[in-house]
């Protein structure tokens, strides 16, 4: 049983603006009393004062102890703490009236990355890291039925003096250009980074196809959506939902629904085979994949498999004869990950019995608005450049990207594998 109120008795003089004392502390797990005070003074000294209360707050819940009871055991964490500043904009202020406790875990538990993060560890402009937060997404979407055991992921790039850009499709959020200062508090194991704003949870893909994402896609994707409503009633949003094995997508831009591909997308017969070879719930696949120059067949729902290669010029999808190139990828999205393709993988010899519906995810359970949920798990993985790999020399050991449960061996040995390869945002 946890001692919530002996616990938060030791976080509450810092809510009146006074420091604590050691000596009004009682709490059965000593350990961790002393690194969540210690963790306190920190924030406390470094006029991060609402994420202080933020703590006090969720310490009270089952969920927001097991969180915190994390940071002392984990090996290695970088906690991305909005200033109050950033906080007052988004209208989070203690007492936190406005905010249920499980969005406030939610909060935390997404702001915080495993592994050791920091400017030097990430490769320039336009590369980037994906690193593992610790949001479970089956129990941020309140989903019971999926199994899914997956983390939400995070894009970081190196920014400007030091900094990280988080990268989203929200747009950029920037941490101060150094870490605060941990010496003597005895928190060894983890990273501080104040960060200017509160980051917002991934949208589901409905939402995401509205939004602006590539230059090419400034008004969102609007001719997929299309597409997406003509075999289904939900549209889009029957592809919202968590599943156990992951979700990806390859939305093409608006521009590349000419020709053949409006043809097709008009096609009650054959525009499910079409855009059933786009995506997949199957496995969650980040741009590791591709960084080294190839990646092993990928079966699509439409049961054609897709290959990725990459060179200089970019990064390229293949099916058949067929090419695209990646424009953008890694838009994570509350079930997994979308990159944005300048071409329609059209359907080939469509069969009397090809589907005429699109194969759907598990969104029956999912009810979260915008939640971070996805069936793949980056962790504090390699980054660097097109020219090669090179380790995140602050990561806590060997990284990994682990497809979503069920998926297979074969892909389950696959998508470990990529672990070791850069992120490259192309």
């Amino acid at each position: 049983m946890y001692l919530f109120p002996l616990l938060l008795s030791s976080l509450i003089p810092f809510l009146s603006g006074t420091a604590a004392q050691d000596d009004n502390i009682e709490c059965s797990d000593s350990s961790l009393q002393t690194y969540l005070v210690s963790l306190i003074d920190v924030l406390y000294a470094n006029g991060l004062t609402i994420y202080e209360d933020l703590l006090a707050e969720i310490v009270q819940a089952d969920s927001g102890y097991d969180l915190l009871s994390s940071f002392e055991s984990s090996t290695s964490l970088t906690l991305l703490v909005p200033t109050d500043a950033a906080f007052q904009t988004a209208g989070i202020w203690s007492p936190f009236a406005d905010q249920g406790e499980t969005d406030l875990v939610n909060l935390v538990a997404y702001h915080t990355l495993s592994g050791s993060w920091n400017s030097s560890s990430l490769p320039g402009s336009p590369s980037h890291g994906v690193a593992s937060t610790m949001l479970g997404m089956a129990a941020y979407a309140n989903d019971t039925t999926s199994g899914s055991e997956a983390m939400q992921a995070m894009i970081l790039m190196q920014g400007q003096g030091g900094t990280i850009v988080e990268n989203s499709i929200y747009g950029n959020a920037t941490t101060w250009g150094n870490p605060l200062d941990l010496s003597g508090t005895g928190l060894n194991n983890i990273v501080i980074l104040p960060i200017d704003t509160v980051i917002g949870f991934p949208a589901n893909l409905s939402a995401a196809l509205t939004m602006p994402t590539t230059t090419r896609s400034a008004h969102g994707l609007t001719k997929l959506t299309t597409a997406f409503n003509a075999v289904s009633s939900n549209g889009a949003a029957a592809l919202d939902g968590v599943t156990a094995n992951g979700f990806t997508i390859f939305a093409p831009v608006d521009d590349a629904w000419t020709g053949e591909a409006s043809t097709q997308a008009n096609d009650s017969k054959v525009a499910p085979t079409m855009l059933g070879n786009h995506y997949t719930t199957s496995y969650s696949l980040y741009s590791a994949g591709w960084s080294s120059g190839s990646f092993p067949n990928l079966t699509v729902v439409s049961g054609q498999t897709l290959s990725i290669t990459s060179n200089s010029s970019g990064a390229y999808v293949h099916m058949g004869t067929q090419s695209a190139l990646i424009l953008r990828s890694d838009i994570t999205l509350e079930n997994g990950v979308m990159h944005i393709i300048d071409t329609v993988l059209l359907a080939e010899d469509v069969s009397s019995s090809a589907p005429t519906t699109i194969a759907t995810t598990n969104s029956g359970s999912a009810t979260g608005a915008g939640a971070g949920t996805g069936a793949a798990q980056a962790d504090a993985t390699s980054t660097g450049s097109t020219s090669g790999s090179s380790s995140n020399g602050a990561s806590s050991g060997a990284s990994r990207m682990v497809a979503g449960k069920g998926a297979g061996t074969a892909m389950a040995m696959a998508m470990t594998l990529l672990a070791t390869l850069v992120m490259v945002i192309q």
